[in-house]
C-alpha cells in the first residue's frame, strides 16, 4: 500500500540510498526542484527510477492531469503551473 507523503531527491540521480528509502516507504508521489533537472532525457531517466522504486508505471502525470503524482515547483516565489513534461 502506499503512504500518503510527497518525497523529492537530492540531484539529478537517485542514491542507493534514496532508493533504498523510496522502496521501503512507498510515496504517494515525488516533486523535482530545480536541483534535480538538467534536461528532458535526464528527466525521463529520474522518472523511470522513481517510478521503478514504488512499483507505479503511472506515477508522473502531465502537470494538466490533476491526478499526476510527480510535481515540479520553484522556490522563492509562487507557485504556479509550470509547463507539462511529456510522459516518458
Amino acid at each position: 500500500m502506499r503512504n500518503r507523503v510527497i518525497y523529492g531527491c537530492l540531484g539529478t540521480e537517485l542514491s542507493s540510498a534514496e532508493r533504498q528509502l523510496f522502496e521501503a516507504a512507498k510515496p504517494w508521489g515525488f516533486i523535482l526542484f530545480g536541483r534535480n533537472i538538467s534536461d528532458r532525457d535526464q528527466v525521463r531517466k529520474l522518472i523511470g527510477a522513481l517510478r521503478d522504486c514504488v512499483g507505479d508505471k503511472r506515477t508522473g502525470c502531465t502537470t494538466g492531469d490533476c491526478r499526476r503524482k510527480i510535481s515540479s515547483a520553484t522556490l522563492g516565489g509562487l507557485i504556479g503551473a509550470n509547463p507539462p513534461y511529456e510522459d516518458p
